[in-house]
């Protein structure tokens, strides 16, 4: 099911957003605006044959998380951080929504300050995964580039490959060399990925000793792989 277009909710809600919005991405007294071209990632749309219970392993907040991480590592582009762009889907009730319509993917991006907006999907059939991404252009409300990756890799390195197929879509310069070469050693199992999500899942509950709990978990059984220590931190930081 289709989510409603933004524009046919409440004008004081939309208003009200938008203000919020406007002040938290302000730069800050004495700082050059930001003027690289904001890209927002949405949660993941995830299926699994045979069917699982995906609404409580959180992997669709996780992939999408995983995603922005890739995409960081590129400083041609602005991230418009998971918890600006799930604040503003929670006020018009589309939290961890990932079939949302074109239009109303336009307007979450300009309401978030967004150029490019990617939706994505992962698929699992028994072990043979696909996944899909489709960006956005703002602007214009077009599609500019749909892809897919599939294939025996593991996982993160398929979100490797989606997130290059991403930059490549919007034409932005390649990775530094040694940011690649970092990236390429950097690896993360799927059971990795899976504590991950459930940590991510709570702190987008609001439940952060839970989250912290399987940050904990993530960081004693996989102590090479950074995701746990900076969400950590990230947490504590907030």
């Amino acid at each position: 099911m289709h989510a409603r277009p933004i524009t046919h909710l409440p004008g004081a809600i939309l208003t009200i957003a938008f203000a919020a919005l406007v002040v938290a991405s302000a730069p800050a007294f004495g700082q050059e605006p930001d003027t690289r071209p904001g890209i927002a990632v949405l949660p993941f749309d995830v299926t699994q044959l045979p069917p699982a219970d995906l609404a409580t392993s959180g992997l669709h907040f996780g992939l999408q998380h995983i995603l922005l991480s890739e995409l960081n590592a590129n400083p041609a582009l602005r991230i418009i951080e998971r918890r600006v762009l799930n604040e503003i889907m929670d006020e018009f009730g589309l939290h961890g929504s990932a079939n949302i319509d074109q239009r109303t993917q336009a307007e979450l991006g300009r309401l978030v300050f967004a150029r490019y907006m990617v939706g994505t999907s992962y698929f699992d059939d028994r072990g043979n995964v696909r996944l899909d991404v489709r960006i956005i252009d703002v602007e214009t409300s077009e599609i500019i580039l749909t892809a897919r990756v599939s294939g025996s890799d593991p996982l993160f390195d398929l979100i490797g490959t989606l997130a290059e197929r991403v930059t490549d879509g919007i034409d932005l310069p390649p990775l530094p060399g040694a940011v690649r070469e970092a990236q390429s050693s950097e690896t993360m199992p799927m059971e990795a990925i899976r504590l991950l999500s459930l940590a991510v899942r709570e702190h987008e509950a609001g439940e952060m000793d839970q989250a912290i709990q399987y940050l904990t978990v993530g960081i004693d059984r996989y102590p090479n792989v950074s995701a746990f220590t900076d969400l950590r931190t990230e947490i504590l930081g907030a």
